[in-house]
């Protein structure tokens, strides 16, 4: 009977969708790379600021049209549509354009959170003598 490698019993459990996914060690999460984050981080701080808030500022309008729009029965939002078409028309590629805007702000702020867990367990020694890690130095 072979023995399953030993995961250190601090290491930080990664698990994307699966519950029994092996746990991901300090040294792999630290090695994640996450996409738009590193594209957001390679500006300038008043860029990103100003990134961040113009998306921010139109999800937070489109998910006021959104909530209202979806306050309306199907007589009432049909009716709406017909009377403001001018406003609702570009709406919908507008609420495509602001879920977008939410995901790219959902990455940073799950990226940041697994970056600050990664530093949070080598300060509190989850990193120490990952002996079972080939990937630690």
């Amino acid at each position: 009977m072979t023995k399953k490698p030993r995961h250190k019993r601090k290491a930080l459990v990664l698990a994307a969708s699966r519950h029994d996914s092996p746990a991901a060690t300090v040294t792999e999460l630290a090695a994640l790379e996450f996409g738009r984050v590193s594209d957001i981080a390679s500006v300038t701080q008043e860029q990103r600021v100003e990134f961040l808030r113009a998306g921010a500022t139109r999800v937070y309008q489109m998910a006021v049209l959104a909530a209202g729009f979806l306050a309306m029965d199907k007589a009432e939002a049909v009716k709406k549509v017909a009377d403001q078409y001018d406003i609702f028309g570009p709406a919908l590629m507008n609420l495509a354009c602001a879920g977008n805007d939410a995901r790219i702000l959902l990455d940073l702020i799950k990226s940041a959170e697994v970056r600050l867990a990664v530093a949070l367990a080598i300060v509190e020694g989850a990193g120490e003598n990952d002996a079972d890690d080939p990937g630690a130095a």
